[in-house]
């Protein structure tokens, strides 16, 4: 069996709130990334494989990054760094999309729930649904308030062009020019860019890519899987890690033991489900927290049990509770109603 096998959904269709769907969900592309300094090569090969390679300048923090199901390395001003065995889902890790925009689930999560509109519009010669997302002041990095706007395509959803302005600040623009959509990539296209020397860094990050049954043959409790996801979404990546990374704001909650997570994906959308031992104690606080990020909490109840709804510019909407021995996180571009429903569908995976 390889090492990240792509998994059917057993999970049956719901549908969101004023859902706003892809026509062409993009699973594999290549494409350009352009901005004021720098141009980067994108190779998407699905939700747990990717290649970002600089053609010009820095864009962002990128580098040269390569992750290859679970293998990431990087390189940047000349020093590199490799981790094995990645957390595919947050709070633990991130994907691709969420580097590289993201305020696309905060603008879809309140398209689809109804509080933000979604008009109409053109952007690098596409068809798009342009909409806004306000950013809040942060003052660690000095940053003052102002809007951003996103054109997403109207096919994929993809983020085609990002135009942030803040306030006493030049608007920065970044561009995506996607081509080659869902075809095949060579596995060269996902080769690092040269080798990890002596002096760089290495990591073990632990999480162990297999199916769910396996993954619940070394937990002490039992993981779920939703029953119900919105059309579209299947099953991508699964598996556990005898511990979780540091979560919350500054890293301010500790790792927990027993570690199992799953991701959906519909295109380049996710939806991500984690579980780890409680240790028989709740959330602290909340594990998607960051440092002087902007974030809105909404307490909600998931089977009669409290939990909590935290969205942000920059923020997953999420949802965080405790269940008995089980803390649980669930992410996704969807509002507070469709993400609980989701939610109170999780059911006991059978270990074979």
């Amino acid at each position: 069996m390889a090492a990240c096998a792509v998994l059917s959904a057993t999970a049956v269709p719901v549908a969101a709130a004023a859902d706003v769907a892809p026509t062409r969900p993009a699973v594999s592309l290549r494409a350009e990334l352009s901005a004021q300094t720098g141009t980067t090569a994108l190779a998407v090969g699905g939700p747990d494989r990717f290649a970002a390679r600089p053609l010009r300048g820095i864009l962002g923090p990128l580098g040269s990054l390569v992750v290859n199901r679970g293998l990431q390395t990087q390189f940047s001003d000349g020093s590199g760094i490799r981790v094995a065995r990645t957390f595919p889902a947050a709070p633990d890790g991130a994907g691709l999309w969420q580097l590289l925009s993201p305020s696309s689930d905060t603008l879809l999560a309140r398209a689809r729930g109804g509080s933000a509109p979604l008009s109409p519009a053109r952007a690098e010669g596409r068809a798009t649904l342009r909409g806004t997302v306000r950013l809040g002041a942060n003052d660690c990095a000095g940053f003052r308030g102002g809007v951003r706007t996103l054109d997403l395509d109207r096919a994929t959803l993809l983020p085609l062009r990002i135009r942030t302005q803040r306030a006493g600040a030049r608007a920065e623009v970044v561009t995506l020019a996607p081509r080659a959509l869902n075809r095949p990539l060579p596995a060269a296209a996902f080769r690092p860019a040269g080798p990890i020397g002596a002096g760089d860094v290495r990591d073990d990050q632990g999480f162990r890519r297999t199916s769910p049954a396996a993954a619940a043959r070394n937990l002490p409790y039992t993981p779920q899987l939703p029953a119900v996801v919105p059309d579209g979404f299947a099953l991508a990546i699964s598996g556990w890690a005898p511990r979780s990374d540091t979560t919350g704001a500054e890293g301010s909650i500790p790792p927990r033991r027993s570690l199992f997570q799953a991701v959906y994906a519909r295109g380049w959308e996710r939806i991500e489900v984690t579980q780890r031992a409680s240790g028989g104690r709740g959330w602290p606080d909340d594990p998607f927290g960051v440092e002087c990020g902007r974030l809105s909490r909404t307490a909600v109840t998931v089977d009669g049990a409290p939990a909590t709804f935290g969205i942000g510019p920059e923020i997953p909407p999420h949802l965080y509770w405790r269940d008995g021995a089980v803390l649980n996180t669930l992410s996704g571009p969807f509002p507070a109603a469709t993400l609980v429903e989701i939610a109170e569908s999780l059911t006991p995976i059978a270990a074979s």
